[in-house]
């Protein structure tokens, strides 16, 4: 019991000595010590620090009596102290990562790996955005990897949660089937088929173009087979002079390819 209590934040001689005092429920100093086996030149420490903490309640006389409060209402503190000392470092950690994240992100490009950290970037990327998403699929190959790796189909009910949020999305499939596909599923979403007959701006990439905001974009890199999903490679970066280029190239080939309208639109 005393390990658990030390896990919930009480030192060694703090948790004996509320167990002590569990134990004798009112004990003077030499009570305490004697049930604990705390010394006695810790034990006032000890005692203060419970008081200060609410677990104890004092009754001032000579000698002074000490009381445990329930257990329940003191594990109960005990969680809320952690929960609320959590809930502060966590706050001053995000500030300062998100201080170094927009420093660093800003300059860097990152290569991602794999398909699970490739899904969660791109879940990530979907979940923050605020005012735009667009995707190119750039081969149809993107096509066959999001078969095989059914996890991609949770970002479905994510584009739908930013479209309703107020987020445009726009979307730029190789092939028919996957932009009726997107239609069907995402009411609100602007759909357009890669038009072969058309000049592109021929973004020199084997996956997809994901930007969001005009200020993050994720390249994916696929080769001419998906044998096992590590092999899949993914560039990710902030850097300006990287997503100017991109923008202009997504807007190109959204620009060439053929508009698509939802069912209900049809003439």
């Amino acid at each position: 019991m005393v390990e658990a209590l030390k896990r919930l934040g009480l030192t060694e001689y703090e948790a004996r000595a509320y167990m002590a005092l569990n134990l004798i429920k009112v004990g003077t100093v030499s009570d305490i010590h004697m049930a604990s086996g705390i010394p006695r030149s810790a034990i006032y420490g000890a005692l203060s620090r419970l008081e200060e903490r609410g677990l104890i309640e004092v009754e001032k006389g000579k000698p002074m009596r000490y009381r445990g409060i329930a257990p329940v209402k003191a594990i109960e503190k005990l969680r809320s102290a952690i929960e609320e000392e959590s809930e502060k470092a966590l706050k001053h950690l995000e500030e300062a990562h998100a201080r170094g994240e927009s420093q660093e992100h800003a300059e860097s490009v990152w290569t991602i790996r794999g398909v699970k950290n490739l899904y969660n970037k791109v879940s990530d990327m979907v979940s923050d955005a605020r005012r735009s998403i667009v995707f190119i699929a750039t081969d149809p190959l993107f096509l066959d990897f999001r078969e095989r790796y059914p996890i991609f189909e949770n970002i479905m009910p994510m584009l739908k949660k930013r479209i309703a949020a107020g987020v445009h999305v726009r979307l730029v499939y190789t092939t028919r089937s996957t932009a009726d596909y997107a239609l069907r599923e995402l009411p609100g979403i602007e759909v357009r088929l890669m038009d072969p007959e058309k000049p592109s701006s021929r973004i020199p990439l084997m996956g997809g173009v994901l930007m969001v905001d005009d200020a993050e974009v994720l390249i994916s890199i696929m080769g001419d087979t998906i044998p096992g999903g590590n092999e899949v490679t993914a560039i990710h970066t902030r850097m300006e002079s990287i997503i100017s280029v991109l923008r202009h190239f997504i807007e190109v080939e959204w620009d060439a390819a053929l508009p698509l309208k939802h069912a209900s639109s049809h003439e």
